[in-house]
C-alpha cells in the first residue's frame, strides 16, 4: 500500500464494470452520484450514459440519448442537480439528476466536449472542438455567449488557423473561468507539433479573456486542466511535464517533475490538497499539492482517461477506458480521526449592503482540530452550493449581495478527515 501526503493512503477499494468504453465522468457530491459517459468504438450507436451510486459503487441506470455518433463529456451541476451530456452528433443532452431521466437538449454548439460548470453563477463553460468556448446559463439552458479564448495565430500578417482548446476548469469562489490552449503546427510529413501553449484566464463576470499564462516547453502539449478553490492553484496536466498556476496572480508557479506519469485529464480534492493525474498507461499519479510534488502513483485500469473527485466522501473515481471499468479509489484518512459533528447554531445578520453571518463550533471534533470552515450559499432553501472557504473563524462578512434578495446559508467544518454534515 502506498501512502501519501497527511497520512492518507490511496488504495483502489472497488472497480466497477461497464461494459463500454468511458469516456469522461463527473460528480455530485450532494447526492453521492457518479456519471459516466461512453462510446461504442465499433458501432458507436450503443454509447450510455452510466450513473452510479456512490455508496454502492454500483450501476444504478443507464441512459442512450438515442444519438447515433456516441457522448463525449459530462459536467453536473449540484446546484441545479442537473447533468449535461455531450453527444456526437453536436447536441447536449440534459438530465434530471432526480429522476434519470432526459428533459431537454441545447443545440447550436458544434461538436461539444468538456464541461466546467460554476453553480455559484450557474454558468457552464462549454470546450467546442470547433476551437470556440460556449457560455450556456443553466438557469434557461440557452448559449449566452461565444469566445474564441484561445485566439488565432498569424504568420507574416495573415491568419495561419486556430489555437485549439483542449480542456476548460472553473473555480467558483472566484468567479474564474481556464482554458488550456495548444498551438499545433503541421510539419514535413505531415504530422504536428506544438509551437505554443497556455492557459487563457477567464473572467467571469464579463466572460472576457483577461490573460494568458505561457506554460512553456516544460509542458509542449497541455491535456487537462482543473482548480483547487480552497488553494487557488490551477494544475494544468501536459507532457513533458505539468504545470501549476497562482491564480490569485495569473502566474506560472511551479512545474512538476518531467516523467511524472502526468500527460492525461486532471482531479483535485481540496480536502485533503492532492492532485490526480491519469497518465494513459494503467496508473493515476498523486501529486501533493502543497509541495508539487508526485508522492506515489496508484495502478488502476488500461488507459485511465478522465478522473473524478468527490471531496465529501474523499473518493476518487477514475475511468479506465480499454478495460470498460471505473476503480474507486479511497482518498480518506488512514487515522482514527473522523469527520466533525456539524457546525452550531448558525446566525445571520443584515447590515446596510452586506451579511453576517456566525456560528459556534462542532460539539466534537472528531479526534481531530478543526482547520477551517465551508460557507454554502443559495437564493433558495436547501440548494446551497459551494461559495466562500475560510480559515479557522466562526464568522463571514459575505459584501456581494443584492438588496431586496434573499440569501440562504450553511457552513461546513473541515478537519484532517474530511468535511462535516452541514449546520
Amino acid at each position: 500500500m502506498m501512502i501519501s501526503h497527511n497520512t492518507f493512503a490511496d488504495t483502489v477499494t472497488a472497480t466497477t464494470s461497464l461494459g463500454y468504453y468511458p469516456f469522461d465522468i463527473d460528480v455530485n457530491p450532494n447526492t453521492d452520484r457518479i456519471y459516466v459517459t461512453t462510446f461504442n468504438h465499433v458501432t458507436y450507436n450503443s454509447s450510455y450514459a452510466f450513473v452510479i451510486d456512490g455508496s454502492t459503487n454500483s450501476v444504478i441506470d443507464k441512459l442512450w440519448a438515442g444519438y447515433d455518433d456516441g457522448f463525449a463529456g459530462v459536467g453536473v451541476n449540484q446546484k441545479t442537480n442537473r447533468i449535461y451530456v455531450a453527444d456526437g452528433s453536436g447536441k447536449i443532452v440534459i438530465i434530471d439528476g432526480a429522476t434519470n431521466a432526459i428533459t431537454g437538449t441545447i443545440t447550436g454548439i458544434p461538436y461539444p466536449q468538456y464541461f466546467a460548470v460554476n453553480p455559484s453563477t450557474n454558468k457552464i463553460y462549454v470546450q467546442s472542438n470547433n476551437q470556440d468556448i460556449f457560455v450556456v446559463n443553466s438557469m434557461t439552458d440557452t448559449i449566452s455567449k461565444s469566445l474564441r479564448a484561445c485566439g488565432t495565430y498569424t504568420m507574416n500578417n495573415q491568419p495561419q488557423g486556430n489555437i485549439l482548446p483542449v480542456d476548460v476548469a472553473v473555480n467558483p469562489v472566484t468567479n474564474m473561468a481556464y482554458v488550456a490552449c495548444v498551438k499545433a503546427v503541421k510539419v514535413m510529413g505531415g504530422s504536428y507539433q506544438s509551437a505554443a501553449s497556455y492557459v487563457a484566464v477567464i473572467d467571469g463576470s464579463t466572460d472576457t479573456v483577461l490573460k494568458n499564462v505561457t506554460l512553456g516547453s516544460s509542458n509542449a502539449w497541455p491535456s487537462g486542466i482543473r482548480v483547487n478553490p480552497d488553494t487557488n492553484r490551477i494544475y494544468v496536466g501536459g507532457s513533458p511535464s505539468a504545470s501549476v498556476i497562482d491564480g490569485n496572480t495569473n502566474l506560472l508557479t511551479s512545474t512538476i517533475n518531467a516523467g511524472c506519469g502526468c500527460a492525461g485529464r486532471v482531479g483535485v480534492d481540496p480536502n485533503t490538497n492532492k492532485v490526480y493525474f491519469s497518465d494513459g498507461g494503467n496508473r493515476l499519479t498523486i501529486v501533493d499539492g502543497a509541495t508539487n510534488t508526485v508522492i506515489g502513483s496508484v495502478a488502476v485500469g488500461s488507459n485511465p482517461a478522465s478522473v473524478g473527485v468527490n471531496p465529501v466522501t474523499n473518493k476518487i473515481y477514475v475511468v479506465n477506458t480499454e478495460s470498460q471499468t471505473v476503480s474507486v479509489i479511497d482518498g480518506s484518512s488512514s487515522n482514527t480521526s473522523t469527520v466533525s459533528s456539524a457546525p452550531q447554531i448558525l446566525q445571520a445578520t443584515a447590515g446596510t449592503r452586506n451579511i453576517t453571518i456566525s456560528w459556534q463550533p462542532p460539539s466534537s471534533n472528531g479526534g481531530s482540530a478543526i482547520t477551517g470552515y465551508k460557507v454554502y450559499r443559495s437564493t433558495s432553501s436547501g440548494s446551497e452550493t459551494g461559495y466562500v472557504n475560510l480559515g479557522n473563524v466562526t464568522s463571514y462578512t459575505n459584501t456581494i449581495v443584492t438588496p431586496g434578495v434573499t440569501y440562504f446559508y450553511k457552513v461546513r467544518a473541515v478537519n484532517s478527515a474530511g468535511i462535516s454534515p452541514l449546520s
